[in-house]
């Protein structure tokens, strides 16, 4: 099942219940010692949902763990090869300066075709280039140029084209050779080798149930090692922010697993317990572009009430900084 909604709608919380609703139905049908995993993506609400579920399940917390997406990746890695080395940002964008010159010296094509490869990686930022190769090509494991080419990248808010895709398709074979030289890795490039492991391994770690909370933060490879760790498609729940875009509107939960078919199991909350209603709607506007699934409660709104809204926001801004200072 799919549990969607913005920010303060409570799909956390239902899905710490569902966590309970999942442990009573399967020992009333004889799973004596239930093996649940409640996923989230950092430590901190790691450690805020295992104090509310402790709160909520008594003894029966001993039958869940509650983890990180990526400490469970880094337990995969750490049985099959030992502890990963994962590159640290500056590593990496030392890396990426030093792969940038390796590959505008060996650009391939006609001259035309090779200087428009050089004008666009000179013209992406470092940053860019490391989050383009992580979140694009190595978290939807492309594994060809064509497939990178013919991939939609909505949200990445530069376009480009074939040739471009190519000039940073290149980069990227010097960016892990170089990586490689250092014995080292990307953490996406770690959890499709996690995903990997998992598929070859003669015992993995099954759970009986799983939660992933907040699975717009995570990559599609991730959402792929977590979907198999599931005994039964039925009994993985997922929430997500539809407010918040992960791959852009190219996203279907299909491209990560066939057994994510979501018709008739997906749930939507639409009231916010947490913030004001202008505070709310303005968000909404901001997000409405970039949003995930399409928001119904903005239809409604007039130019003049978009306009008080955004007033409204610009106000209490204003009186927010005047307070900091």
């Amino acid at each position: 099942m799919l549990l969607k909604g913005g920010p303060g709608t409570g799909k956390s919380t239902v899905a710490l219940y569902r966590v309970r609703a999942l442990l009573e139905t399967l020992q009333a049908n004889g799973v004596e010692k239930p093996k649940i995993l409640f996923t989230t993506y950092t430590n901190a609400l790691v450690a805020f949902s295992q104090q509310l579920l402790a709160s909520l399940l008594g003894e029966d917390i001993r039958y869940v763990e509650v983890k990180t997406a990526d400490a469970i990746i880094a337990s995969i890695i750490s049985q099959s090869t030992g502890k990963p080395n994962i590159a640290s940002g500056e590593v990496l964008r030392r890396t990426m300066k030093q792969a940038l010159n390796n590959t505008i010296d060996s650009l391939e094509g006609n001259l035309l075709q090779r200087q428009a490869q050089e004008q666009t990686l000179k013209r992406l930022s470092i940053d860019y280039l490391i989050d383009e190769i992580g979140t694009v090509i190595e978290a939807r494991e492309l594994k060809t140029l064509d497939a990178y080419q013919a991939t939609p990248r909505n949200g990445r808010t530069i376009s480009l084209n074939k040739t471009q895709r190519q000039a940073i398709w290149h980069l990227r074979q010097q960016f892990y050779q170089l990586l490689e030289k250092q014995e080292l890795e990307t953490w996406q490039q770690l959890r499709t080798r996690a995903l990997s492991t998992l598929q070859e391994m003669d015992n993995p770690p099954i759970y009986d149930a799983v939660v992933i909370d907040e699975a717009q933060d995570l990559d599609p490879n991730t959402l792929r090692i977590l979907t198999r760790l599931c005994r039964y498609p039925n009994r993985l729940f997922i929430t997500a922010d539809a407010n918040q875009s992960i791959y852009g509107s190219s996203f279907r939960w299909t491209d990560v697993s066939q057994d994510l078919k979501f018709v008739g199991r997906t749930g939507v909350l639409r009231v916010n317990h947490r913030t004001t209603r202008e505070i709310n709607e303005a968000a909404i506007l901001y997000l409405t572009n970039g949003a995930l699934d399409e928001i119904e409660n903005t239809r409604d709104l007039s130019e003049n009430s978009k306009a008080s809204v955004f007033k409204a926001l610009r106000q209490n801004f204003d009186i927010f900084a005047k307070t900091q200072l």
